[in-house]
């Protein structure tokens, strides 16, 4: 079935007997935007946090045949965050390595 959102339709996944949470399926072109906003929402978290809020909200992140590539670039998304790499160059200073 189709949603009406504000700017557009988007299609909802079926709920089964016993489920609560409405899943949207997300189409290639809002890939980016969705992976953009749960990351954000969990406070630039690593793919162990964000992966599980994907799957909690959309319904074919996970789908075998498109895993992969779901995976692929959300991964991808993560190691491209400005935020993120600045944190990590900033855990990075100070350390020498020992000899």
């Amino acid at each position: 079935s189709l949603s009406t959102g504000k700017t557009e339709d988007r299609l909802i996944k079926p709920l089964k007997e016993g489920e609560a949470q409405m899943r949207f399926y997300v189409k290639n072109e809002d890939l980016y935007d969705c992976i953009r906003a749960e990351h954000e929402v969990a406070g630039h978290a690593g793919r162990n946090k964000v992966i599980p809020l994907l799957k909690k909200k959309y319904a074919n992140v996970t789908q075998l045949k498109k895993k992969k590539k779901f995976q692929e670039a959300i991964l991808l998304f993560l190691s491209l965050c400005g935020i993120c790499e600045a944190k990590k160059k900033s855990k990075k200073r100070g350390i020498v390595p020992v000899m």
